[in-house]
């Protein structure tokens, strides 16, 4: 199970070459757009549920397990490092052996650190805090009831659900699911503010 969540992200790493990938602020702009265009149109919660998006590739406990790895290959990112080398065997129905020098483990953490935007859906929640220096929040989803991290990619998008928070009613909005190393959280994942229904 470890290496069958390790390795795509290992071989994706030797081939890790220039990011061209736009910023999450510049995907919520076009997600805007194409909405605001009629090229795309928002789905109800419970169809990301029932159908994810195709850009959803792996698990969400992949993505757990190579978090995990990639904490320990901190130590060998680190400036201090030097030549140090971290080597990880498994055993199971078939062994595998990885290595992480210093450059494999910084390319092993641009690999499953990318973070892009999935289709928008509506979402109708609760406001429960607000971070303005951050520009991020936690909002409640009333379909659930889990907790979601909620970003905002401008001031004037955080001010709008700034309304929303201390008040009963509840916030109806898009929002896209943040997809890091091809995996989200269909119940709690992260989201990003796109603009009120």
């Amino acid at each position: 199970r470890l290496a069958a969540a390790i390795e795509p992200a290992i071989e994706q790493a030797k081939k890790e070459g220039i990011d061209t990938t736009e910023s999450i602020n510049e995907q919520v702009s076009v997600k805007q757009n194409q909405i605001e265009n009629n090229i795309i149109n928002p789905v109800v919660y419970e169809e990301l549920i029932n159908n994810p998006s195709k850009k959803i590739v792996r698990s969400y406990g992949d993505k757990s397990i190579t978090k995990e790895i990639d904490q320990i290959l901190a130590v060998i990112r680190s400036h201090y490092s030097g030549e140090s080398f971290f080597e990880l065997v498994t055993y199971g129905t078939s062994s595998h052996d990885f290595v992480f020098n210093k450059q494999l483990s910084e390319k092993f953490h641009k690999v499953i650190s990318k973070r892009g935007l999935g289709e928008p859906v509506i979402y109708i929640a609760k406001v429960i805090s607000l971070d303005s220096k951050n520009k991020n929040g936690k909002i409640q989803n009333v379909v659930n009831d889990k907790i979601s991290n909620i970003y905002f990619s401008n001031d004037h998008s955080f001010f709008i659900a700034k309304k929303y928070l201390g008040i009963k009613d509840e916030m109806e909005f898009i929002g896209c699911p943040v997809i890091e190393y091809g995996a989200f959280d269909p119940q709690a994942g992260d989201i990003y503010f796109v603009g009120l229904i």
